[in-house]
């Protein structure tokens, strides 16, 4: 095959970057365009809504920090990844696919803060971003050339593992425990403060943060 018919078919991660910072961006107009200020606020004081509001502002800003924490460590990952193959784009489609799901969660956790399925169902998406950023960074791992970068890949990957083991647990925790609540009247504040505990750990994707889902790893990847 010629050189230059050979280099047309292996391209670059321009475009795989781009439409993933479309995505990124879009969730996160999405997540804002949710936020609706209380009518009852304007020209009174209620207490109640205020407090909704500031719940739903709360729930909104840990996203805002998981998508951004999610975008700094997929925009150093691509650059191990210089030539994406076809598997690559499907990888990185399907931690698209989980990220586009954030939006949904925070809205669902920002309305019933006290609901042990709405921290279950936020627990879940968490767990379903780490684990698809660990299948494309396990991809990633397999096909660059340097050395280094893929000890660094490596060594994520097997702490991936521990956090997400850790957030699928505490989903089942939080289920079990919805469970007995429906059944024998447990108090449900009970089920409600345990994936507040477990699920605000050291984040995977970027180190010395504590976000919600996602995996520590060193250096700038």
């Amino acid at each position: 095959m010629k050189p230059h018919i050979e280099s047309e078919l292996k391209p670059d991660s321009h475009r795989v970057e781009a439409f993933s910072d479309g995505v990124f961006a879009i969730v996160v107009t999405i997540m804002v365009l949710e936020i609706r200020i209380p009518d009852s606020l304007a020209f009174g004081t209620d207490p109640a809504a205020l407090k909704h509001f500031a719940t739903y502002l709360g729930t909104y800003a840990l996203s805002f920090l998981v998508i951004v924490n999610l975008w700094t460590s997929h925009h150093y990952l691509l650059f191990t990844v210089r030539n994406p193959a076809r598997t690559t784009l499907w990888y990185n489609s399907l931690l698209l696919f989980t990220v586009s799901l954030v939006p949904i969660a925070t809205r669902f956790l920002g309305m019933h803060p006290m609901s042990s399925r709405a921290a279950a169902g936020y627990g879940l998406v968490a767990a379903a971003c780490t684990a698809a950023f660990m299948l494309l960074r396990s991809h990633a791992a397999r096909t660059t050339q340097n050395e280094v970068h893929r000890g660094i890949h490596r060594r994520v990957i097997r702490r991936t593992w521990v956090f997400l083991t850790i957030y699928l647990a505490s989903i089942a925790g939080v289920a079990l425990l919805a469970t007995l609540a429906d059944r024998h009247g447990a108090p449900m504040a009970l089920a409600a403060k345990l994936p507040s505990r477990l699920f605000f750990l050291r984040a995977p994707w970027a180190p010395g943060l504590r976000l919600v889902g996602g995996q520590a790893h060193p250096g700038r990847f």
